[in-house]
């Protein structure tokens, strides 16, 4: 999700950071599927020197006011696909003061998903990383 950010604002020496977890392995020595927390992007964003925030936890005013600068953010949301994982991250694009709600999911790059307040009110997980 990081990585779909980055390229919503065009840093490119951001492009392909998403591989970065591709190379790490579970206990069985499998490669890993799952995803990076938020503390692995903290510290690939610190490497990169690319300015952010952790908002943890954050509130509905941080989602909009990063939305309204045009900033978006990534949220953190509770796999809402029959995924045994138990959360999956977005990006949020718009959220408006009348509950609109957009957001891009990385598993679907192209895509733009439209839901509302009480969707989010049921997925969010309480934190959100915004790009300064």
């Amino acid at each position: 999700a990081l990585e779909t950010l980055a390229r919503h604002h065009k840093i490119k020496n951001f492009y392909g950071v998403s591989d970065y977890y591709k190379r790490w392995r579970d206990e069985d020595g499998k490669p890993w599927d799952g995803g990076a927390s938020v503390a692995d992007a903290s510290e690939q964003l610190t490497l990169l020197k690319i300015k952010y925030t952790v908002h943890n936890p954050a509130s509905f005013d941080t989602l909009k006011d990063a939305c309204k600068r045009d900033r978006g953010c990534v949220i953190g949301v509770k796999d809402w696909s029959k995924k045994p994982k138990g959360y999956h991250a977005i990006v949020l694009t718009e959220f408006t003061d009348a509950g609109r709600i957009v957001f891009v999911d990385s598993n679907h790059p192209g895509w733009k998903w439209e839901t509302n307040l009480a969707w989010l009110t049921e997925h969010w997980m309480g934190f959100c990383i915004v790009l300064d």
